[in-house]
């Protein structure tokens, strides 16, 4: 390249002495004419003209020149075709190229000395073979060569198998797709960088795709294939892109791609914009996923259900180990954002300090229980919202109430939402943003019964003349019905009331009289009702077997009567 420029800048150098010596020379000799004849004086005059023009014109017209001129008219500013039109003609038919003619094209403008240099080198020894290149079309002046820069034309065919679909090129429309075997040509385009561009709705679904000519095949395929698949994401609500187009927003962190055209090789991702920054997926290529299956579009070191039902249960454990002592643990500031001074660790506290600090029948034990992640929702770069349920477990034993002996458990349940920040180690968290709230409360707190709490109810035995239903209530009342299916027997219903009850053994217990009718304690007709027997009950889940026993002495093993089942 360099030496290249030394051998013209030395050609034009050389020339540019030889015009000026003859200019000298010339000078001499009018000088000299002048002091000769007019005839003479006037033949050699017109003499030196000619020879003069004849100098200027082979530099001027020449190839090197006329490339000159075209280079630095392609490098102004303003519309490009504009400034380099007059030196560009067909190679086929030698005609300029029109306005027209070049109205897909984009030519662009040399903006820097070394496109110059390297298009001027290209040029100077481009062939007729060549798409570009120089060549003489006539003559200037009858004496010198027209050089213009000729340009072979190029055909262009585009073809596509959808239809309704607006045809462009660089930008430009021109065709309308209608068929699905639809195809157009554009002949006569100038060398030069094309794109074509399908644009419109195919069966509801917006189309917009480019594909650029290789400077190879003139034809340019842009035939579409439609897939079916499943992205699914950690972004549970982030947006689902194909290159930098927004096709929709995931639900539940799931979306179905139904029936899409497939346009190039687009890349697929998940991405959603915080205040903050912008997250994003992994890629996959559209042309890469197969049609029918499942495309996981996860972003990389995402907080995810199961660390966040673990932060959560680790935090509540270290509020639990407060409840019991009423000392803050010394590691808080692994969990809890700046420790025991965290709003959410004091809002807990704060929580349970009437039942444990204020009322005055105060719970034998508090633990925390059934802690639940309800929601999980990304609000920042590194910030998201757990929206969690918990249950409060207030324990009383009957040593907390002298008079009735009353027990059990006091069960709340609570819920909340609290900030979660992502650290250089895991995840703490940050602050409350709602609750903790008790929405309901389960008071389980109850004084001794005589009955066991499991047969408490209404138990049933069909017999082939009768039924036989036994009611046990809450407050030690036995009922026992028999109803008849012999309408001349008298239907019965027997009453007795139990001051207590004693477990013995294998699910056995022996009741403790109080008052009424000892037939009520059996379904057994024979026995009656013996002042002398000790009555009782096995229960065995969802059946009971009323028992007795001939005396006080209940150590031994019961005899037992008709069995009967839960209604």
């Amino acid at each position: 390249m360099d030496r290249l420029k030394e051998k013209w800048q030395k050609y034009f150098k050389e020339a540019q002495e030889t015009v000026a010596t003859l200019v000298g020379k010339l000078k001499q000799q009018l000088q000299d004419l002048l002091k000769r004849k007019p005839i003479r004086t006037t033949l050699i005059i017109i003499g030196s003209f000619f020879v003069l023009f004849g100098l200027w014109g082979s530099i001027h017209y020449s190839k090197a020149a006329t490339l000159d001129r075209y280079l630095k008219a392609r490098s102004a500013s303003g519309h490009t075709f504009e400034n380099i039109k007059e030196y560009m003609v067909w190679d086929d038919t030698n005609e300029l190229i029109t306005n027209d003619e070049a109205q897909y094209t984009k030519f662009s403008r040399l903006k820097t000395s070394l496109k110059k240099r390297s298009l001027r080198q290209k040029l100077l020894s481009a062939k007729a073979s060549d798409k570009l290149y120089l060549k003489s079309i006539g003559h200037k002046f009858f004496f010198f060569p027209d050089y213009r820069l000729a340009m072979k034309p190029l055909k262009l065919t585009l073809k596509t198998n959808i239809p309704g679909l607006d045809v462009l090129l660089n930008g430009k429309k021109i065709a309308t797709s209608d068929s699905d075997n639809y195809h157009v040509t554009v002949a006569h385009l100038p060398i030069d960088n094309y794109t074509f561009t399908l644009d419109g709705i195919h069966n509801g679904k917006e189309v917009e795709f480019s594909k650029n000519y290789d400077g190879k095949h003139q034809t340019v395929n842009m035939n579409l294939a439609f897939k079916n698949f499943t992205v699914k994401s950690n972004l549970s609500d982030g947006n689902l892109y194909f290159g930098k187009k927004k096709i929709s927003s995931l639900s539940n962190g799931q979306y179905n791609v139904d029936n899409y055209p497939i346009m190039g090789s687009k890349s697929v991702y998940v991405k959603k914009n915080f205040s903050d920054g912008t997250i994003k997926s992994n890629k996959q290529s559209l042309k890469d996923i197969a049609d029918g299956s499942t495309v996981q579009l996860d972003v990389p070191n995402q907080l995810n259900q199961d660390t966040a039902q673990q932060l959560l249960n680790t935090a509540f454990e270290k509020f639990s180990v407060h409840a019991s002592n009423q000392q803050d643990p010394t590691d808080l500031n692994t969990v809890f954002e700046n420790g025991s001074n965290n709003d959410v660790y004091k809002a807990l506290k704060e929580s349970i300090k009437q039942k444990m600090m204020v009322d005055s029948r105060k719970p034998s034990s508090f633990t925390i229980t059934s802690v639940s992640l309800n929601d999980l929702h990304q609000t920042g770069m590194k910030t998201y919202t757990l929206s969690y349920a918990l249950t409060y477990d207030y324990y009383y034993d009957e040593a907390t109430d002298q008079e009735k002996k009353s027990s059990g458990h006091l069960l709340q349940n609570i819920t909340g939402q609290v900030q979660v920040k992502k650290t250089e180690t895991g995840y703490t968290i940050r602050k409350s943003i709602s609750g903790p709230t008790v929405v309901s409360e389960d008071n389980q707190v109850k004084s001794p019964t005589p009955l066991p709490e499991e047969l408490i109810g209404t138990w049933e035995t069909k017999q082939d003349d009768k039924t036989v239903t036994m009611i046990f209530s809450e407050d030690g009342t036995v009922t026992k019905k028999t109803d008849y299916k012999d309408d001349k027997k008298e239907d019965t219903t027997k009453t007795a009331k139990v001051e207590k009850t004693e477990k013995t053994s294998g699910g056995t217990y022996r009741y403790y009289y109080q008052s009424g009718d000892r037939a009520a304690f059996t379904v057994l007709d024979d026995i009656g009702a013996n002042d002398q027997y000790t009555y009782g009950v096995k229960i065995n889940g969802s059946s009971i077997t009323t028992v007795y026993w001939e005396s006080g002495d209940t150590s031994g093993s019961p005899k037992t009567g008709i069995s009967l089942t839960k209604k």
